[in-house]
């Protein structure tokens, strides 16, 4: 992958420290971008929370290109707490949901395939930070 403002023109990386990252939706048919700056970091976590916001609208978040196959962080924990629920006693399907809810709320990572070994130590690291006693199960992390 790229270094952030590189980018890959016939085969070769360039830099450019004037790049911007932007994101981008569209609203009532017309595509719509946002400046969102020179952070790479501050570019997916923005890209991420439009994605949440537009799935607490209501509203249907798709891919792009060659992400529209991928499985987000979101729709993988709907998807796992669904079929959790009915098999599960009610406090441990509420113990699992509670610590879903503080990981996505600790991850920037928008798919599923981008989560890493990194990742589950930020969130216990996000969990010492913010007082919240760690959940049944992630002891382990």
């Amino acid at each position: 992958m790229a270094e952030p403002l590189y980018v890959l023109a016939d085969g070769k990386e360039n830099h450019h420290p004037e790049a911007r990252y932007k994101v981008s939706w569209y609203e009532s048919g017309r595509k719509r971008f946002e400046d969102v700056g020179q952070d790479a970091d501050v570019a997916v976590a923005d890209r991420r929370e439009k994605a949440l916001e537009a799935i607490a609208a209501g509203l249907e978040v798709k891919g792009e290109g060659k992400d529209k196959d991928r499985v987000t962080v979101s729709a993988a924990v709907s998807v796992y707490l669904s079929d959790t629920k009915d098999g599960k006693a009610h406090k441990i399907y509420t113990s699992r949901k509670r610590t879903l809810e503080l990981f996505e709320q600790s991850c920037s990572k928008i798919f599923l395939d981008q989560i890493e070994t990194r990742d589950m130590l930020d969130f216990r690291g996000f969990l010492k930070s913010t007082g919240v006693r760690r959940p049944h199960g992630v002891q382990s992390l």
